[in-house]
């Protein structure tokens, strides 16, 4: 009997208020920012003036990388440990969805954050996420990640929002990965999400750390374009092509597999492969909070049953496209495909 694959996620959580911004209202309805650009000139027209802008509330859900990540991925049939903050006094009403289909470990309470949706794209507000005690050791209590640093893969993500990101996962190589064996069949998977408010040095130290969680694993860094443009800021690489740029990156930050996606085109640079492929484009996206999360996902699923490098990155182009066309994740029969 195949034996199922355990996958561990950590460690953020947030519960999301989806809204759309109202643009006008009268007779026929309210009628919404489109884009990202419309609604920044709008702010910019107003700037010295002030102004006031109505939010239609869609929904509020669980949200994080973490919840977004692990939710996907156990839909597709692989066991998910996730471990977060889901509630400081028991599993937040929010994540009880998400606490059915996967293992759940919370150590403590939920950020909460407010995405604008618009056609092209979303605008996250969400706090900076802090802690006043040592985030190992109290995840420690409900978790003890050693028991699972042998898992198929381990996921590591939102190390821009939470203030103790690079030292929890210091932690966890030092205390955890740095004693294992080399066993490149497993892997360790990262998201920094969007770290443009980082200094560049900060940058350069994760990076420097997920080099050393390399040596342990096969490490995979995923990117959106916003995220693999700050990096090429950081690193001075002065080159459009999204191949170019995926393949530098790797070549600079030693770092086995580094992935770019965009709502165009999604590439992969491997130790053996450099692969590009192009993204079924929707113009008007029912949800694209968790988009990233489930092309993420989509792509893990992949990796862990063993696909090729090159159909891993066709399953996560089409898990991200079946979540934002239907808003809701693909299962395991819907990749079948």
């Amino acid at each position: 009997m195949k034996k199922n694959k355990v996958v561990t996620v950590g460690f953020d959580g947030f519960i999301d208020t989806i809204v759309r911004p109202i643009k006008t209202t009268g007779k026929d309805g309210d009628k919404f920012f489109e884009t990202i650009r419309e609604f920044g000139e709008f702010i910019a027209s107003k700037a010295d003036v002030s102004c006031s802008i109505e939010l239609l509330e869609e929904k509020r859900k669980f949200g994080g990388n973490m919840p977004h990540l692990a939710y996907s991925l156990a839909h597709k049939g692989v066991t998910v440990n996730a471990v977060g903050m889901l509630g400081k006094h028991g599993i937040t009403k929010e994540f009880e969805e998400l606490a059915k289909i996967c293992n759940v470990f919370s150590y403590d309470g939920e950020g909460v954050a407010t995405a604008l949706e618009f056609n092209d794209g979303k605008v996250f507000f969400a706090p900076k996420i802090k802690a006043d005690y040592d985030v190992f050791e109290k995840i420690s209590q409900v978790f003890d990640v050693r028991n699972f640093v042998n898992n198929d893969a381990f996921i590591l993500v939102n190390y821009s929002e939470l203030e103790f990101s690079y030292k929890l996962w210091n932690d966890i190589y030092i205390k955890v990965f740095k004693e294992t064996l080399v066993d490149k069949s497993k892997f360790v998977f990262f998201d920094l999400c969007d770290c443009g408010r980082k200094e560049d040095e900060e940058i350069k130290e994760v990076l420097k750390l997920i080099s050393l969680y390399n040596e342990k694993r096969t490490a995979v860094l995923s990117l959106n374009e916003n995220e693999a443009n700050i990096l090429c800021k950081v690193y001075d690489i002065d080159i459009t092509s999204l191949e170019e740029v995926c393949l530098k990156l790797r070549e600079i930050l030693d770092i086995d597999e580094i992935i770019i996606h965009t709502t165009k085109k999604s590439v992969i640079s491997t130790v053996n492969w450099d692969i590009s492929l192009n993204t079924d484009y929707i113009e008007k996206p029912l949800i694209s909070t968790g988009s990233g999360d489930n092309f993420n996902a989509s792509f893990v699923y992949a990796k862990v049953n063993g696909n090729s490098p090159s159909e891993c990155l066709r399953l996560a182009n089409y898990g991200a496209y079946f979540y934002v066309k239907n808003a809701k994740c693909a299962t395991i029969d819907d990749m079948n495909i």
